[in-house]
């Protein structure tokens, strides 16, 4: 069963130098499953040292199963026929959270990708769109998701991600702050569901 898993979901979280293709029918399954499950969900969150916000990346899987999970958390059906264009984007989402330490006197104003291995190393990533962002259940905002998930304050989009290990660089009024993506990042999980 756990091999089953795993194998569908590598697929869908280790990102092609190419534009995301949407899900297939059954990865769309396997999405709103672990979602209503409650289980952790591929979201990656990557922090450093110093750093005055933590970083969080979603893919188009992640973004059903956390939807999904919401739908179950406030007690909806969620299937999809559920899955608005939106949430069934094929591309990855990243936003920012202040880390506990972080200075709340500066500001993001942007972020984009830059990829860190082979011959692609230095090659930047812009997003194709950012815009304020909450994780709702229709129209009314999620309850029962963690703060993290949920608010999401100001979110970049991509149309994909870098192969390999590769930095978010976050655009600051006090300067720039890179975030350091590993191989152990991407293999991330999060809680949603409080």
């Amino acid at each position: 069963m756990w091999h089953s898993l795993v194998i569908p979901l590598l697929s869908v979280l280790t990102p092609a130098a190419a534009t995301q293709e949407p899900l297939s029918p059954a990865l769309v399954q396997e999405a709103i499953a672990l979602g209503k499950s409650c289980g952790d969900v591929p979201i990656w969150r990557v922090t450093k040292p110093g750093g005055d916000f933590v970083v969080f990346i979603e893919s188009p899987f992640a973004r059903i199963a956390a939807h999904a999970a919401a739908a179950r958390q406030m007690h909806q059906p969620f299937d999809p026929a559920n899955i608005t264009s939106d949430i069934g984007a094929p591309d990855y989402r990243v936003w920012l959270q202040y880390a506990p330490s972080g200075r709340r006197t500066l500001t993001a104003n942007r972020v984009l990708l830059e990829s860190r291995s082979g011959a692609a190393s230095g090659r930047v990533i812009q997003p194709i769109r950012d815009r304020r962002s909450q994780l709702t259940a229709g129209a009314i905002a999620a309850h029962g998701i963690i703060t993290d998930v949920r608010w999401r304050g100001w979110e970049w989009t991509f149309d994909r991600l870098p192969n390999g290990e590769f930095d978010v660089v976050v655009e600051t009024t006090a300067g720039a702050q890179r975030y350091r993506v590993t191989r152990q990042d991407r293999a991330g999980r999060m809680r949603v569901c409080t």
